[in-house]
């Protein structure tokens, strides 16, 4: 029996998973969309307010995360500007924050569909030009964005923090579910939600263990806890294909 068809938990909220969850329905599994962070404003809101303010300046927006699409757009509002009226182009990690910047208006010329930081970067690198100004919206820490090579191409890099994680209420929840054997499977979207979960690493080794991609199961790796695959591509369908491969 596949994993599709036990109790599965996925470390990020509800949307955009339908893909996943008509897969998951039509192997009898069941699945529960728990995040164990929550996405706060930073301690010194003082810089992301002013690039927010200042963002004309910029020919290039980069988002890590769909938080971070959502917290611009917040600082952007704040600021009398709303997305839809930034000129600068947007560069994405992964196809769930392009959906999120689009659907907050953002015009995004670029999408690493591979979800990870540093696959975006090199093919992004390689369209900056000496003069460009870019910036990185980022979390306050944990951000494994490589900047570096993309201010190697002659442009001016700034990675704002626009917002930090913390660890969720939900989360105590989570770790007495996880101790109880209440799922077969465990899908950690990310770094950051494995790190909320560290006190659960013996419930979490008797799971069957999903990374959404490399950067998440590098972390895996280095709890002791390697994931058991790792999907090719952040997507839903990508999920439920690793999912699939468990028995």
């Amino acid at each position: 029996m596949s994993a599709l068809a036990g109790r599965i938990l996925v470390t990020r909220p509800a949307g955009g998973w339908e893909a996943l969850e008509r897969r998951v329905a039509a192997a009898g599994g069941s699945l529960s969309f728990r995040p164990p962070t929550v996405a706060v404003p930073p301690l010194d809101p003082g810089p992301a307010r002013r690039a927010a303010r200042d963002i004309g300046r910029f020919t290039w927006i980069v988002l890590t995360s769909a938080r971070g699409a959502t917290f611009l757009s917040g600082a952007l509002e704040e600021a009398g500007t709303g997305a839809p009226e930034v000129s600068a182009k947007t560069a994405c990690v992964g196809p769930a924050t392009a959906r999120a910047a689009r659907a907050r208006g953002f015009d995004v010329e670029l999408v690493s569909t591979e979800g990870e930081g540093a696959a975006l970067a090199s093919r992004f690198a390689a369209r900056l030009v000496a003069g460009d100004r870019v910036l990185v919206v980022r979390p306050e820490t944990g951000s494994v964005f490589p900047v570096e090579q993309l201010a190697a191409s002659g442009a001016a890099v700034e990675p704002v923090a626009f917002y930090r994680l913390e660890i969720a209420p939900e989360a105590a929840a989570i770790e007495r579910d996880l101790a109880s054997g209440s799922y077969d499977a465990v899908v950690f979207t990310s770094p950051s939600s494995l790190a909320a979960l560290r006190g659960s690493a013996r419930a979490i080794a008797r799971a069957r263990r999903v990374a959404l991609g490399a950067t998440t199961a590098a972390s895996l790796a280095a709890e002791g806890l390697a994931a058991h695959a790792t999907c090719e591509r952040p997507t839903p369908d990508a999920v439920a294909d690793a999912l699939e491969s468990l028995c």
